[in-house]
This record gives C-alpha cells, sequence and structure tokens, in this order.
C-alpha cells in the first residue's frame, strides 16, 4: 500500500507492513458505469510543469508496479540529458478489495469483457488525473504487464486515440488471440493517419517460453515447459509486434524487446525502466532503435 510520507509526528501510527512512499498520494475512484471503485495512486513529477502540462505514465496492476515506476522515473528524470527521460506524472490503477466478486484483473484485462474497464479510465480515471495535474494531451501513457499487458494491445486496437504511447510487457496473447487478431483491421485504418505521434513497445522476457536453465531439473519441468510452449510469450510478442510494424510510418512507431535472460517475473523492472525512455524521450531517440525483424 503506498500512501504519502509519514512524518516524524504520524511516524508512530503507520501501521505495520504498510509502506509509505515520499511524495504519492492515493484517492478512490468510482467507475460511472457499473458497481466496481478503484484506487488511483498518484506520484507528483519535480518542478513545475511544462507549458503544455506534465506528460503522463499510467500503470496498470499499480499493486506490484507503481513503486517500482516512481523510483525507476525519479532514478532517471532528474538528469534528463544523460537518461533520455523527463519528468512525468506516475498513476497507477488498483481495483478495490471485492471479497465474493470475480477476479478483477480477468474481469477488467480479457478483451471479451474488458469494455467497462476502458470507459472506466477513459470517463473517471484520466480526468481524475487532471484535476490534480495538468496534463500533455500529446504524452499519455499505458502500461500493462501480462494480462494488463493483454489489455494494453485490446485498447491500442479499439481505442488508438485514448493514449499516445502505449506499452505492452509480456502480454498474455495467448488468453484471446482471436479477439487480438480481428483488431488489427480497425487499428490499420487509424494508424495510417494518426492525428498524433502514437509510439508502441512490446516487450517479453527471452525464458518465457521455456525453461530457465535452473528450472530444467524441477520435478514439474516438463508440464511447465509443455505449458509455456502452449502459451507461446515469445512468438506470439514478436509475431504481434511485426504486425503492428506493418501499420508503421513516420507517426506510429513500433519498439519489440526481447529481453534475453529473463522471465516472466524479471521481465517487469527492465521493461518499465525501457519503456520510460521509450515513452518520455524525445523523437530522435527512437530514430535508431531497432525494429521487429522481418
Amino acid at each position: 500500500m503506498t500512501e504519502p510520507a509519514a512524518t516524524s509526528a504520524d511516524a508512530t501510527a503507520v501501521p505495520p507492513g504498510v509502506f509509505r512512499l515520499a511524495g504519492t498520494s492515493r484517492q478512490t475512484v468510482a467507475a460511472a458505469a457499473g458497481q466496481h471503485r478503484y484506487e488511483l495512486l498518484l506520484a507528483a513529477p519535480p518542478g513545475p510543469p511544462p507549458t503544455r502540462g506534465y506528460p503522463l505514465f499510467l500503470v496498470l496492476d499499480a499493486d506490484h508496479l507503481f513503486a517500482t515506476a516512481v523510483e525507476a522515473l525519479r532514478r532517471s528524470c532528474h538528469r534528463p540529458s544523460a537518461t533520455g527521460v523527463c519528468p512525468a506524472v506516475i498513476a497507477g490503477i488498483r481495483p478495490q478489495h471485492e471479497p465474493d466478486g470475480p477476479d478483477p484483473r480477468r474481469r477488467n484485462f480479457l478483451p471479451a469483457s474488458a469494455a467497462p474497464f476502458l470507459g472506466c479510465l477513459e470517463q473517471d480515471v484520466l480526468p481524475a488525473i487532471a484535476r490534480h495535474f495538468p496534463i500533455d494531451p500529446d504524452q499519455c501513457t499505458l502500461f500493462g504487464h501480462s494480462l494488463a499487458g493483454c489489455f494494453v494491445l485490446h485498447a491500442l486496437q479499439v481505442r488508438p486515440d485514448l493514449f499516445q504511447r502505449w506499452i505492452a510487457a509480456s502480454p498474455s496473447i495467448w488468453a484471446d488471440p482471436e479477439r487480438l487478431e480481428q483488431g488489427f483491421a480497425a487499428l490499420a485504418a487509424f494508424a495510417a493517419a494518426p492525428p498524433r505521434e502514437l509510439r508502441v513497445m512490446v516487450a517479453v522476457g527471452g525464458w518465457e517460453q521455456g525453461l530457465a536453465p535452473w528450472q530444467a531439473a524441477e520435478a514439474d519441468a516438463s508440464a511447465m515447459a509443455s505449458r509455456r510452449a502452449e502459451r507461446g510469450m515469445v512468438d506470439r510478442a514478436r509475431a504481434f509486434a511485426r504486425r503492428l510494424d506493418g501499420l508503421a510510418g513516420p507517426s506510429f512507431r513500433v519498439r519489440y524487446e526481447e529481453l534475453a535472460h529473463e522471465d516472466h517475473a524479471s521481465v517487469v523492472p527492465i521493461a518499465l525502466a525501457h519503456g520510460l525512455r521509450f515513452a518520455l524521450g524525445p523523437a530522435s531517440l527512437l530514430d535508431n532503435w531497432p525494429r521487429p525483424a522481418a
């Protein structure tokens, strides 16, 4: 749980197990269309806002990603000329606990059921962020990992105008490949002439489709290898990025990263660090980055 930094006066009131990250706050967001409520976590950037407002970097699965994203940005943005990363608002969204409800990640992130959550992002979450900080409408990023990465790709296809930077780390394309395949037709028309520069990054760990060296001796190694081969995390991510690259042009940039020696969990901080530069760096940084292999 992430809350504003404690002062010396209230430090003893912090419950055991609660971590407070300085310079952050949280609030509850109720979805206007539906019964679900979410917690919105916000980290303020240093310094005054640029003329057009701050860039926004919104992470899904905030329980696992928000603090990592905040610290990664803070380590980089104090020297943009060296890192290529400028200050930005980091926001994270997470569902409030519903003891008897369905798994919120499957409800929110699977393409077949994601429409209400996508509507909540547009109608409730983004306006709530804008009430706290001036946001540059040309520099809004959505970051998701695993099932949330699948949601990022689906949202890109059905609402490509909602964000200008899209980052899918280890996207679980296997969860609904047919629906994601169908989404390319609508995206192609938008990508041909996007109203603003559009950047899309797909990243995956090199060990996500097979076994890491130390896993070969595990008792369930055979079942694990079979499951990973069936899901095809690397092959599907690469193929999806190639399809995106086929739509790319001067105003639509696509980046694919296959991160060697990383698995489904360890890929997260590296994908976040690379994603921050991809989203928040100047366009000139992208000129020499390799495109997905043909």
